[in-house]
This record gives structure tokens, C-alpha cells and sequence, in this order.
């Protein structure tokens, strides 16, 4: 499924995009949710990072234009597909410290767009490969994996933490650790798997992690902790 927000103060620009998505998805194989806003301060107030897949927005608007809400989307998110809509081609170029995936003209061009939604799919599916997908309270999110410091346990709760925040939702560790068997994550502990990407050093009682944080180790599982570190490090030479 394909998580798409649209943000456009122009009502009758909104239903047209809409419809457009509409008919895309009545002949594509893949669904999708489609949630509009329509003002800046609208799409600001409910946004979450990593909750979109796709982000269309237009361009002029009252107060923050679309130009300034992608940056600060990229400031948290560096990959959600940005896609910008506007009326005049004069922002094309003040656009592109937002890497916007394109820029459609309105009035929207229905074959421009899937063509657009074409090349969005694609990448999203190669994205997805190195993600790890999350829903709390009703929200799911896509968390890089390459973002990810650890996962830590509590109860029925796991958190991922990133540098900047936490992400709870409920699973079991084992479960998690099972669905990135392959990737590079170290099981150390009972309540904590972590990103090897980030461990600077192994003591005999914990990992500490190139952010300053420290984490407990599993003295049983010392001698495979190392053991799998050093294969890890390996394949980095």
C-alpha cells in the first residue's frame, strides 16, 4: 500500500488530483490511503516523519509555502517522495534543495501523473527493502533502517530510537529481531537489539554506541556478541 498526502489550499485542484489518483490505482495492481490538507497549517499540524510515502504539495500557499514545508520535512525525512504542484514554472529552481522527485503543472495532466506515480512506485519499493515498518496509535511509519540506533524491549512495548526521537509500538523483541535476520543488528540483550552500524567499542559488560550511549550486554552471549561484531566489521574492509 501507497501512503500519499496532498497538501493544496485550492479545493478544486484537491478533488483533481484525487480523481487523477483515482483513476491511476483503478488499473494498478497496488492500493492506496490518500489524506489531503488543505493549508499548511493544517498538513503541519497532523504530520509525522516516516508516515508518508509519497508527499504532493502545492507550491503557493498562504503563509508557509510548499517550497519551505519541504525543507523542513527533509531536515527529519530525507526520502519520503516530495512532488511539487504549482501553477507557474519561476520556482523551479528555489525547489531544489528540497529534492522534489518532479514538478507538475497544474492544471494536472492525468498521463504527466501516472507516469509521475510510475516512477514514485519504484522507488518506493526498492526504499522499502531498507526499512523498517511500524504502526502506533494507529499510524504507521517508515523508519529507515540505516536511522535506527536500537531497538530496546519494555514489556509489551518496543521503542526504536533514532538520534532525534523515539518510536513505540507494540511487538516482541524476538519477533523484531526475526525480521532482520540478514540485516546488521546485534542482539546483545534480552530488552535491547542494536544497530552495529553505530557501536564504536565492546567492554565485557557493555556496547557503547558512537552517539555516547551505553547498553548493557549479555555476559553469556560476550563471546558471539564479538563474534558477530568482528564478521561485521569484516565485510567493511
Amino acid at each position: 500500500m501507497l501512503r500519499i498526502a496532498a497538501c493544496d489550499d485550492c479545493p478544486e485542484d484537491r478533488g483533481l488530483l484525487d480523481g487523477h489518483l483515482k483513476t491511476y490505482f483503478s488499473g494498478a495492481p497496488l492500493s492506496y490511503t490518500l489524506s489531503l490538507y488543505e493549508s499548511a497549517k493544517d498538513f503541519q499540524k497532523h504530520y509525522v516523519a516516516y508516515s508518508y510515502d509519497i508527499i504532493f504539495l502545492d507550491v503557493e500557499m498562504p503563509g508557509e509555502n510548499g517550497i519551505e514545508i519541504a525543507k523542513e520535512i527533509r531536515r527529519i525525512d530525507s526520502q519520503v517522495i516530495i512532488i511539487f504542484l504549482t501553477s507557474h514554472k519561476k520556482y523551479v529552481f528555489s525547489s531544489f534543495l528540497a529534492e522534489p522527485l518532479q514538478y507538475l503543472i497544474k492544471p494536472l495532466d492525468v498521463q504527466h501523473l501516472a507516469q509521475t506515480m510510475a516512477l514514485s512506485e519504484k522507488r518506493v519499493a526498492k526504499r522499502r527493502e531498507d526499512y523498517y515498518l511500524l504502526n502506533h496509535n494507529n499510524t504507521t511509519i517508515n523508519l529507515p533502517l540505516s536511522q535506527i540506533l536500537y531497538f530496546e524491549s519494555r514489556g509489551r512495548i518496543v521503542n526504536a530510537y533514532t538520534d532525534i526521537e523515539c518510536h513505540p509500538f507494540y511487538a516482541k523483541l524476538n519477533d523484531v529481531e526475526k525480521e532482520l535476520s540478514g540485516k546488521d543488528f546485534l542482539r546483545a540483550h534480552q530488552s535491547y537489539l542494536i544497530n552495529m552500524q553505530y557501536i564504536s567499542r565492546i567492554s565485557a559488560a557493555s556496547i557503547f554506541l558512537s552517539t555516547g550511549k551505553e547498553l548493557p550486554i549479555s555476559r553469556s552471549k560476550k563471546n558471539a556478541i564479538n563474534d558477530k561484531f568482528w564478521s561485521y566489521l569484516g565485510r567493511l574492509m
